[in-house]
């Protein structure tokens, strides 16, 4: 099935879909434009003010009722997006930047939750509240890396960084970000991170290719290199304990069954060449957003993960699977502590973004 493509101004930078709408997302633009689009319109359903000092539009994220985007200057700036008219579509608080691009945003809970952790381009990850009005610091800040962050993931109460420096961090959020460990550097930029295996495994996409695995807890080094990917991997995006949709620089949405070893079970679309640097589900997971560098976003029928997951090894991607240095399973949890590459809607839903 042919995906739906949603037809942008510019080329965009952020993807943030709304935790409960399954239609809506946001769009950071290079361009410094943030809109909130429908995947069945062609017009967006709000544009918000644009300041060019702050330059493009990196990251997005939701923050409870507020949309929250980072910039290239460093600066952060939300709106209300809640059911209340008298609010809705005015800036609910601020950050002023120190001119270090935002490079990774995430909220500490998976449906949008009122904190933020924030990744910037010298290496650093904040945490924000987002229920603290006005200008002011981040109330928490530690420095993992020493180059850009270039993904967040967080597992309970556990943030996950990686950073073109090659190294994945663990940090604790109850006690201010102290790390629980730093890995040694690979020879790579690890440029996205995920966790399966029932919290067992953390899978690190690379500019090279392979899938780097740890071992939660043993932060040290890495586990195992799978390979299978022909280019940089610059997106991942969990779809069960044992399976992963891939994001590559060859503009391939790949599926992929993660150990022993990788078999990819299928693609689930291109961008005709592009990079594909993010993914994400939908509100209620039915299907797939993705973003490259062609102005457009690709919205994916999920159902085909399903489909693909069932078959098996059965596989239509000619990069095919290849080997692994074997892992295994069943090893306990325990704990321990480059140059860049820049990285038809519903009429309720409608309404509610009326007057955006």
């Amino acid at each position: 099935m042919r995906p739906a493509i949603v037809k942008l101004s510019a080329q965009p930078l952020a993807l943030a879909p709304h935790p409960r709408r399954e239609h809506v997302f946001c769009i950071g633009l290079i361009d410094g434009t943030v809109e909130l689009r429908d995947a069945h319109e062609t017009r967006a359903l709000a544009r918000f003010p644009r300041e060019k000092a702050l330059g493009s539009c990196r990251q997005a994220a939701w923050a409870g009722d507020a949309l929250a985007a980072g910039f290239a200057d460093g600066a952060l700036r939300a709106w209300d997006c809640s059911d209340d008219a008298a609010t809705r579509g005015r800036e609910a608080w601020r950050a002023d930047g120190d001119g270090e691009a935002v490079t990774a945003l995430r909220p500490l809970n998976a449906r949008g939750g009122a904190c933020l952790a924030v990744g910037d381009d010298d290496g650093r990850v904040r945490l924000w509240d987002a229920r603290l009005r006005g200008d002011r610091r981040p109330p928490v800040e530690s420095q993992p890396h020493e180059d850009y962050v270039s993904d967040i993931a967080v597992e309970g109460t556990t943030l996950l960084t990686t950073g073109a420096d090659g190294r994945l961090a663990a940090l604790d959020v109850r006690s201010n970000l102290k790390p629980l460990g730093v890995s040694e550097p690979q020879d790579d930029e690890l440029l996205a991170v995920a966790v399966l295996k029932g919290g067992r495994k953390v899978i690190c996409g690379t500019a090279t290719g392979p899938l780097v695995v740890y071992n939660w807890g043993r932060w040290g080094d890495s586990k195992d290199r799978l390979l299978g990917h022909p280019e940089s991997v610059d997106a991942l995006l969990r779809f069960d304990d044992d399976t992963l949709v891939t994001g590559s620089s060859d503009g391939r949405v790949r599926v992929c069954r993660v150990m022993p070893g990788l078999d990819v079970l299928g693609v689930l679309g291109e961008h005709d060449g592009f990079p594909v640097e993010a993914l994400a589900f939908n509100a209620d997971r039915s299907s797939v957003l993705s973003l490259s560098h062609d102005s457009v976003v690709r919205v994916f029928d999920a159902s085909g993960l399903e489909e693909m997951a069932a078959a098996g090894g059965d596989s239509d991607d000619s990069d095919g699977s290849e080997g692994s240095n074997s892992d295994s399973d069943s090893d306990a949890p325990k704990k321990k502590p480059a140059a860049k590459r820049r990285k038809a809607a519903p009429k309720a839903e409608n309404a509610f973004f009326e007057g955006l």
